[in-house]
């Protein structure tokens, strides 16, 4: 049973509660038999308030100190790292208004990057998010780097805006329903889907989520998704 102290006697029983709070069990405060407040610890409040501060000011700050010309990579490289095989796990990365792709992501490392992407994530600074698989995919390709100022750079930008600002959605069961029907289907009529793009798809569809890509004609062929593509050129 949870702890649960009035207001008047938690003085007494304030390292008790502090104590129990940390170790993740939450303690009610009440006045007049009524609950009023809640002690948590510091991570389960950090968990519950969610990525904090704003996306492209975030952004600006790691490119005032980017140096282009000796960290910026070309968006090749990114597109080589995604798997585009149909797969075999069932296992869902999910992805706010808009759900923003590996390669949006990545061309914000480029030494110019599109225009277009700049300007859609200044607009929609605080309602972009991500994906766990999309996620994977930026850290999967700092990391084959070798150690030096590269990998340094895109490791801290991953920290230090992409993890800090954008919320990184959770798995959900009705976006894998969504993702099997929809990957039987195609199936059926011939095509084989990208299981890392069905994925991206159900995810965005079961949110509510407009999906930003640059790889538009690759999930266009999913029902109900919404896509917009904000590159310039």
């Amino acid at each position: 049973m949870a702890r649960e102290y009035s207001i008047a006697h938690a003085k007494d029983h304030r390292a008790e509660a502090v104590r129990a709070a940390e170790a993740g069990e939450p303690v009610t405060l009440t006045r007049r038999g009524r609950p009023v407040a809640v002690i948590v610890s510091e991570a389960e409040y950090r968990r519950l308030a969610g990525p904090g501060g704003d996306f492209w000011t975030a952004l600006g700050e790691f490119r005032a100190t980017f140096d282009n010309e000796r960290d910026g990579i070309e968006p090749e490289y990114w597109e080589s790292l995604r798997d585009r095989g149909p797969g075999r796990d069932v296992d869902l990365g999910v992805w706010a208004m808009f759900r923003l792709d590996a390669n949006v992501l990545s061309e914000t490392l480029r030494p110019q990057p599109d225009s277009g992407v700049m300007h859609g994530l200044r607009r929609h600074s605080r309602q972009v998010a991500t994906a766990a698989p999309v996620i994977h995919e930026i850290l999967f390709g700092a990391l084959r780097f070798p150690l030096g100022a590269k990998r340094k750079a895109v490791l801290h930008e991953i920290e230090h805006v992409s993890l800090k600002t954008l919320d990184v959605l959770p798995c959900d069961r009705r976006a894998a329903e969504w993702h099997a029907r929809q990957r039987a289907r195609l199936v059926n009529e011939g095509r084989t889907p990208a299981n890392v793009d069905g994925r991206i798809a159900a995810i965005a569809v079961i949110s509510g989520l407009t999906l930003v890509t640059h790889n538009v004609v690759e999930v266009t062929a999913f029902e109900g998704l919404g896509v917009e593509d904000w590159f310039a050129g």
